[in-house]
């Protein structure tokens, strides 16, 4: 196995690790709410559909949008910069290329973010 193979593979399994236990802890936030569902029916505690409605609802997709935005246009302009380190070769034109990907993903966000009139 090369050094570019193993490096490649460390990347791909970090990133799908990332995935996994971002998936395991929306369950067991899940599971949680539900537990606390319970409880509150078991001690008379009147639950109406807007709370359940509230418990299920993560944050408005107002902070949703914008936080993506900046994350994914920072994680371009990083990959951006890492390209104007690295010796000036085919290497740093692909990352430089990259890093457009989720530089106008996050700009994406921010426009959807600007445009879109939220109800909350």
């Amino acid at each position: 196995m090369t050094v570019e193979a193993a490096i490649l593979f460390v990347i791909i399994f970090t990133l799908a690790m990332l995935i996994f236990v971002h998936m395991v802890n929306r369950h067991k936030l899940k599971i949680k709410t539900h537990e606390l569902l319970e409880k509150s029916l078991d001690k008379g505690i009147d639950v109406t559909p807007e709370m359940i409605e509230k418990l299920h609802q993560d944050r408005s997709p107002r902070y949703k949008d914008f936080r993506r935005g900046i994350i994914m246009a920072a994680i371009g302009a990083a990959v951006f910069c890492f390209s104007l380190i690295i010796p000036e070769d085919d290497t740093a034109k692909v990352f430089r290329g990259l890093s457009l990907f989720p530089f106008f993903v996050g700009a994406g966000f921010l426009l959807v973010w600007k445009v879109n009139k939220y109800d909350d």
